[in-house]
C-alpha cells in the first residue's frame, strides 16, 4: 500500500521520458491519472509483488538512465493541464507510480488509501498527558 496525496499534475508530466523507454506504459492513460506523491509504503513480501514491481524497480534503479536519465531535475514547468511533459523528473517515484499503476489498470484505489497526511515532525511539541486514577477521571466525551 502506497500512503501520500494525489497531486494536481499526473505521472506523465513528471516523468522523464527516458523513463519510459525502460519501463512500459500507456502514455495516454498516464496522462489523464494523477501523480501519486509517496511518503510511504507498505510492502508485502510476495512473489507476485517481487515479480509485478521489485524486479523492475530494482533493474530500473540500477540502471542510471532509467531512474536518472541525463538531464533529469526536480523542479517542474507545469502548463495548466499537468497533463503534458513538464521538464522534470520525479525519480523512483515516477517509477513507482507507473508500475504501481500499470500493476492496477490504473486503479489507485487498489493500491493507495486516499489522501493521507502525517503530521509533521515538531520537536517542540508536547502532548498534554491527562493521569487517570480510576474509572471516574474519564468523561465518554475523551474516549
Amino acid at each position: 500500500m502506497a500512503i501520500g496525496q494525489t497531486a494536481s499534475y499526473t505521472t506523465y508530466s513528471a516523468t522523464h521520458p527516458k523513463m519510459l523507454e525502460f519501463i512500459p506504459a500507456d502514455k495516454k492513460k498516464l496522462s489523464f491519472h494523477p501523480h501519486l506523491e509517496i511518503r510511504a509504503l507498505i510492502i508485502h513480501n510476495t512473489p507476485e509483488v517481487h515479480e509485478r514491481v521489485m524486479k523492475m524497480f530494482t533493474a530500473c534503479a540500477l540502471e542510471e538512465n532509467c531512474l536518472a536519465p541525463p538531464g533529469s531535475k526536480w523542479q517542474c514547468k507545469f502548463d495548466f493541464t499537468g497533463r503534458k511533459p513538464a521538464d522534470c523528473h520525479r525519480y523512483d517515484e515516477s517509477a513507482l507510480n507507473i508500475l504501481l499503476k500499470n500493476w492496477f489498470n490504473f486503479d489507485l484505489s487498489q493500491f493507495s488509501r486516499g489522501n493521507n497526511y502525517f503530521r509533521p515532525y515538531d520537536i517542540n511539541y508536547k502532548p498534554k498527558l491527562k493521569i487517570c486514577r480510576d474509572a471516574n477521571d474519564i468523561r465518554d466525551n475523551e474516549l
